[in-house]
């Protein structure tokens, strides 16, 4: 083998243990661990243990077992009191989808009356997803518009109440807007930013399942918020004079769950399900909030609703809902007259990874892979090196032997197959009896 190709063959050895080493060292300096385990707030709203990303499970006497649902993220409250019952990353900031739509109302509500005409813009009309069919060349009651807004989740229905309750022209929409954000400010819900009155996925707009108990805990106060949410059916009304058609509740649990008094759910790619709503039996009100859920989260919110039944009165409350700003210093503390020594927090799936951490991977994968595909195409050349080197040993030193050694004599069969033919005529003579005398 040539020195060559034998100095490349070593280069190449010597290089794939530094290339671990540098992706090694590249997650270390940006702090990338295998197995990330996100961090915990300081001081979470609600309690210490509410700052956990994984299950957190109450102990107790009696307790039942807690159910496992696909939820990224979800809280179980017993909204009478306000005591935490059991959760799941509830401060984690998720896409909110439509659920958003309870913060929306809050905002809204205060400034528009339920018999007030609205007629709608082509904004309203042309904005995505589910919608009612609003239409601009007549006139509404925001009482229908909200009812559509909160029943069946329409987002043309949710733009025309928030247009009209910010006081109506081009910036209507966007005076409700930081209305919701001031709203989430004051009742200490720290965890959700809004960017739109409908929920739609939008830039930097997140929120929690401890702030959707918030919201749902603070709008169930209002009685017009109430209705609209446990209605089932309702007529809304048509383009002709006269002329209506049904709506219906796209919350399931309303038809499907004994104590159903309301709820709003949502859905998007990004977001996908989500959902916040309560059940009252037996005179007590259990809450539950679910984010980032497959779409057929039904099941989920139903087996969460009966574990909360089941564990009120039993289970150790791990955190509990805060009063809004203003009566701040009137809540109850959650350690007080109790101690958190019975509490035990478990994480039983990882939730999502930070924010930052996706790209910074998605980088020294980069990186990685561009390094690895240089040592592959590296090696290649040292093989195909290697090889040529290898056949031109071959041809030299038969080319030397061929120098040095005769040719062999060619077999019997080789001779007899080359030699020429015989061409050669006889004549054989006869042997006439004159000639024997």
């Amino acid at each position: 083998m040539p020195m060559n190709a034998h100095r490349a063959r070593s280069e190449t050895r010597r290089r794939t243990p530094a290339l671990l080493a540098l992706l090694l060292c590249a997650c270390t300096v940006l702090g990338i661990d295998p197995a990330p385990v996100s961090a915990t707030p300081a001081n979470p709203v609600g309690g210490a243990l509410l700052g956990s990303h994984g299950v957190i499970r109450p102990e107790g006497t009696g307790v039942p077992r807690l159910p496992r649902v696909k939820a990224s993220s979800y809280m179980v409250t017993d909204l009478d009191d306000g005591q935490v019952l059991a959760a799941k990353d509830p401060h984690g900031r998720y896409a909110p989808a439509s659920t958003l739509k309870v913060l929306t109302a809050l905002a809204a509500f205060p400034h528009i009356r339920p018999d007030q005409l609205v007629r709608p813009t082509y904004a309203d009309m042309s904005v995505d997803g589910t919608k009612v069919g609003i239409d601009r060349r007549r006139t509404y009651r925001a009482r229908d518009l909200c009812l559509a807004m909160l029943m069946m989740s329409a987002n043309d229905a949710a733009e025309a109440v928030a247009r009209t309750a910010g006081g109506g022209g081009a910036t209507g929409r966007a005076r409700t807007i930081a209305a919701m954000n001031a709203t989430a400010r004051e009742l200490q819900a720290g965890d959700t930013l809004a960017r739109t009155p409908t929920g739609l996925d939008a830039k930097g707009q997140t929120s929690s399942a401890y702030d959707l108990t918030l919201f749902f805990r603070s709008a169930m106060q209002r009685k017009d918020f109430r209705g609209y949410l446990h209605a089932r059916t309702s007529r809304f009304p048509g383009l002709g004079h006269g002329k209506s058609y049904q709506i219906a509740s796209h919350n399931h649990l309303l038809w499907q769950y004994r104590g159903a008094i309301g709820g709003k759910n949502g859905f998007t790619e990004k977001a996908r399900a989500s959902y916040v709503g309560a059940a009252r039996r037996g005179g007590h009100t259990i809450a539950v909030a679910l984010m980032h859920d497959q779409p057929n989260f039904w099941p989920d919110a139903t087996k969460l609703l009966d574990w909360g039944f089941a564990a009120r009165g039993r289970a150790v409350p791990i955190g509990l809902l805060v009063a809004p700003r203003t009566a701040a210093s009137a809540s109850p503390s959650l350690s007080a007259g109790r101690s958190d020594s019975g509490l035990t927090v478990t994480t039983d799936v990882p939730t999502g990874p930070p924010v930052w951490l996706l790209p910074v991977v998605f980088v020294v994968l980069l990186i990685g892979c561009g390094a690895l595909a240089f040592h592959l195409y590296t090696r290649q050349r040292v093989k195909r090196a290697v090889r040529r080197a290898r056949g031109g040993r071959r041809a030299a030193v038969a080319m030397a032997h061929s120098r040095h050694t005769p040719p062999p004599a060619p077999s019997r069969r080789r001779r007899a197959a080359s030699a020429p033919p015989d061409t050669s005529i006889s004549i054989a003579h006869p042997v006439w009896p004159s000639d024997r005398e």
